[in-house]
């Protein structure tokens, strides 16, 4: 009877360290799966003719591709949050952030523009 028990206990501890292997090797692979559409991702955005960011539920921005920053001549850190609010003239700050404020609470794209030193942007109008 000990015996028996005893062999129950070593193939249950088999199977769950085979099982926990397998859950590794997906994780692994899941987590490479993740890194490579990060990288394909960047390598558009980079690319892309176009300026390109991306804000946080905390309507921080996180992300800016490589020509909005050539075009600001500033650092990510400079931008994230609410550092690009920087580039947009004071005279026409609060109206731009009204609006972005609102398209972000409607999480729905909106037409707007900014004087910020450079060309006029229409995002989904």
């Amino acid at each position: 009877m000990y015996i028996l028990g005893g062999v129950l206990i070593l193939i249950l501890q088999t199977a769950l360290i085979a099982g926990l292997v397998v859950q590794r090797g997906r994780r692994r692979r899941t987590e490479r799966a993740l890194r490579e559409s990060e990288r394909r991702f960047r390598v558009m955005a980079d690319t892309a003719p176009v300026l390109i960011w991306r804000a946080g539920t905390d309507k921080g921005c996180d992300f800016f591709n490589k020509p909005w920053l050539d075009f600001r001549g500033r650092t990510v850190e400079q931008e994230a949050g609410q550092g690009w609010m920087d580039g947009i003239h004071p005279d026409d700050r609060a109206a731009c952030v009204d609006r972005f404020n609102e398209a972000f609470d409607r999480a729905s794209p909106s037409a707007w523009s900014t004087a910020c030193g450079g060309p006029t942007a229409s995002i989904g109008g």
